[in-house]
């Protein structure tokens, strides 16, 4: 039922944005008429006690979910650490074939992280889409710390996967750090040994808002420039403002009301090795668009 209601409300969404999904996934598990009835899968750790102790099953699965993959996916941090001393299956799959280490690297804890790490979990493991936790560990605010923890740990750093069924190419964890705007995690990945090779340059166009939260829906080209583009009802032509180039910062500005958003083709010559961003954020007086340039 919980995966039914999250592709009725969110497919649309899901197909263009790696980042607007966890956002999706923890709104959903939240909700009461989705939450497991079992006292496994409560909040507090003295009902997951009571639980344990009358003898019900540490591993059960409920719509999808052990009590693990529960606790780490909605981020009850407490919980999750009594389940994995009590001896839970840290490497047992949930939703989507999701295990609790990359619920740990969506939500950002490196402690978690750390604490699967060291009981046996298996950092390697993929979802049905073929993203670790790794993959999961890129977003625009997650730490660095967790990043390298995985990576030390022997995270695949050459695992690419599919952003979405309008990419024709397979992204490797530099243009995922692009597209967070990671700076620091490119220049991470760099000298850990990835590169970029490619006879074309990438534009990666990030719509979407940061009014309550950040969410961005993405799209990639690999035949820049970018060409005049359609999407959400809305038909993308454009102003433009070209502005100094420097990595990891804007070098072109589109300032436009909500609802009437134009975007033309880059007034720039794109190269070989180069990455540029596009990031439309939703402000109180409209769409503000910022492309990013990145050098491999």
């Amino acid at each position: 039922m919980l995966i039914l209601l999250y592709k009725t409300l969110f497919g649309g969404l899901m197909k263009r944005n790696f980042f607007i999904k966890l956002a999706a996934i923890t709104l959903l598990a939240s909700i009461p008429c989705c939450m497991p009835s079992s006292s496994l899968y409560s909040e507090n750790i003295s009902d997951v006690k009571s639980a344990l102790d009358a003898g019900e099953e540490i591993n059960s699965v409920s719509r999808d979910y052990t009590p693990l993959i529960w606790a780490v996916s909605t981020k009850h941090w407490d919980v999750a650490k009594y389940l994995i001393e009590r001896g839970a299956d840290i490497n047992r799959k949930g939703p989507f074939n999701r295990t609790a280490m990359m619920y740990a690297a969506m939500h950002n804890n490196a402690e978690l992280a750390k604490s699967l790490i060291e009981r046996g979990a298996n950092i390697k493991d993929t979802d049905e889409r073929g993203y670790s936790a790794l993959h999961y560990a890129i977003s625009p605010k997650s730490s660095i710390e967790l990043v390298k923890i995985l990576v030390d740990n022997g995270a695949d750093l050459y695992q690419k996967v599919r952003i979405d069924e309008f990419t024709s190419f397979d992204a490797n964890l530099l243009i995922l750090s692009a597209m967070a705007y990671r700076q620091d995690l490119i220049e991470f990945f760099k000298g850990s040994g990835l590169s970029l090779k490619r006879e074309k340059s990438i534009v990666c166009v990030g719509y979407g808002y940061n009014h309550y939260s950040d969410l961005y829906f993405n799209w990639l080209s690999p035949d820049g420039p970018l060409e005049i583009i359609k999407g959400e009802g809305y038909e993308w032509k454009g102003n433009r403002k070209a502005l100094e180039l420097k990595p990891g910062k804007y070098i072109l500005k589109l300032r436009v009301n909500a609802g009437n958003i134009y975007i033309m083709e880059l007034p720039i010559e794109l190269k070989n090795s180069t990455i540029y961003v596009l990031r439309a954020s939703l402000k109180t007086d409209g769409y503000t668009a910022e492309v990013y340039k990145y050098d491999f």
